[in-house]
């Protein structure tokens, strides 16, 4: 599995959300200017799919594994 860079922003927000710090968070968040705030919503996405389909992947893996230790 590669490794991936997330954005320092994005994993500081993350963190605080996971701390719960919801009105840190929404001063944050509200402070942000507006092509900020896409680009982190963009990047949370885009690691969200990728995410989605490493799990899928590693679940076909985990399937195929099984399948084959049952066929032997």
């Amino acid at each position: 599995m590669a490794a991936r860079e997330v954005d320092e922003q994005l994993a500081m927000l993350c963190h605080m959300e996971l701390a719960g710090g919801e009105e840190s968070l929404a001063e944050t968040v509200a402070d942000l200017p507006r092509p900020e705030l896409e680009r982190l919503l963009c990047l949370a996405v885009v690691e969200l799919m990728d995410s989605q389909h490493d799990t899928e992947k590693q679940v076909s893996r985990m399937a195929r594994r099984l399948q084959q230790r049952r066929s032997e």
